[in-house]
């Protein structure tokens, strides 16, 4: 099961509603938000916990996934065991993960973000991977893009970030995602 840590405050609902209906077209997620356990499928391939703050877990590893409303508490780090994902405007994650070795993988529309928009529309979009990355498996994953059909409309930092954990946790990208 992959683990993957949504940080910053509960009221910033957005990410998780997108972030919950991609994991749980990928394998299913189970999903713990601090007051309720929620589930998809029958065997979830995900857990998805929702905090806000940085989980300290030692030997735990995963993909913590900032909130744009996220507020740094004095000594908060991010372990490297996790895979950093955060909106490239997010100076409050940025400055919990400078220092710690870990490395940032940034949405946003910067040619220097790991992930980019590249088009948008009501029912679809294409997300641009700028760089090489290393999935939770070891696996490199090189530039590309990837087409996204959609449900339902989402703000770009959310189908950015959710699009990233998808590929983060190793979920084939050649057909596109459809969340």
């Amino acid at each position: 099961m992959t683990t993957v840590v949504l940080c910053g405050e509960r009221e910033e609902t957005g990410i998780r509603r997108v972030l919950f209906r991609a994991l749980s077209a990928y394998g299913g997620v189970q999903c713990f938000d601090g007051r309720r356990l929620q589930k998809s499928g029958d065997r979830p391939a995900f857990f998805l916990y929702e905090t806000t703050h940085i989980p300290k877990a030692d030997h735990l590893n995963g993909i913590l996934v900032f909130k744009n409303r996220f507020y740094l508490q004095e000594k908060e780090k991010v372990q490297e065991s996790f895979l950093p994902v955060l909106d490239a405007r997010n100076m409050a994650a940025a400055a919990a993960i400078k220092g710690t070795g870990a490395i940032a993988i940034t949405c946003g529309a910067s040619p220097r973000d790991t992930f980019s928009m590249a088009s948008l529309r009501d029912d679809s979009a294409v997300v641009s991977l700028q760089r090489d990355l290393t999935d939770l498996s070891g696996e490199n994953i090189e530039p590309h893009d990837v087409p996204l059909r959609l449900r339902g409309r989402a703000e770009l930092y959310p189908l950015l970030a959710s699009c990233a954990v998808l590929l983060l946790a190793g979920v084939p990208s050649q057909e596109g995602y459809f969340f």
